[in-house]
C-alpha cells in the first residue's frame, strides 16, 4: 500500500470518527410546578351617619328617619356588592335601646322596620371606593299598647354583601 492511500484511509476514518462524536449527545426532561397565590377580600367598611332627614320622633304609624350609610371596599381589589339589609336589633324579641343597649320590655322590635336603598344588581365596587345609600326606620301602628316604646332609640343594623 502506497502511503498516500494510508494517509487517505486514516483521513477518512478520522472524519467519519469525528462526525459520530458530533452527533452523541443525551436527552433529558425536567419539571417543576410554581403556584400563584388568590388572595381574599378584605370585607367592607359599613357605617351609618347621623339622620339624613329629621322625620321623629317616631310614633306608631307616623313619622320615619332617613340615614345615610356608606360600605367602602376594603380590599386591594375590586368587590362586588350584591345586596345592603338592615335590621333592628332585638333581644328575646324586644328592641334593643341605643341609650341602654338593653332589651326594652314591652316593646316588640316587629313593630320597627329598617329599610335600606340596595343596589338593583351587583355593583363592582373598586378598592377603596364607596358605595353610598339610605336606611328608613320607622314605627308600625300596631293593634297593641305601644306605650313601652315612648322614648326608645331602636338600633339597627346595616350589612353588605
Amino acid at each position: 500500500m502506497t502511503k498516500k492511500i494510508v494517509v487517505a484511509g486514516t483521513a477518512v476514518a478520522l472524519s467519519l470518527g469525528a462526525g459520530t462524536a458530533a452527533f452523541a449527545y443525551f436527552t433529558q426532561t425536567g419539571t417543576a410546578n410554581g403556584y400563584a397565590a388568590v388572595g381574599t377580600p378584605a370585607g367592607w367598611s359599613v357605617k351609618v351617619q347621623t339622620p339624613a332627614t329629621q322625620g321623629g320622633p317616631l310614633t306608631p304609624g307616623a313619622g320615619a328617619e332617613q340615614f345615610n350609610y356608606s360600605v367602602t371596599n376594603k380590599s386591594a381589589g375590586a368587590v362586588q356588592l350584591t345586596t345592603v339589609t338592615a335590621s333592628v336589633v332585638s333581644s328575646g324579641g324586644m328592641v334593643v335601646d341605643a341609650a341602654t343597649n338593653q332589651a326594652v320590655s314591652g316593646c316588640d322590635a316587629s313593630w320597627f322596620t329598617a329599610v335600606p336603598t340596595t343596589p338593583a344588581s351587583p355593583v363592582s365596587v373598586p378598592a377603596g371606593q364607596t358605595y353610598t345609600g339610605t336606611v328608613v326606620v320607622s314605627m308600625t301602628n300596631a293593634p297593641y299598647n305601644q306605650n313601652a316604646c315612648e322614648g326608645v332609640q331602636p338600633v339597627f343594623t346595616v350589612t353588605a354583601n
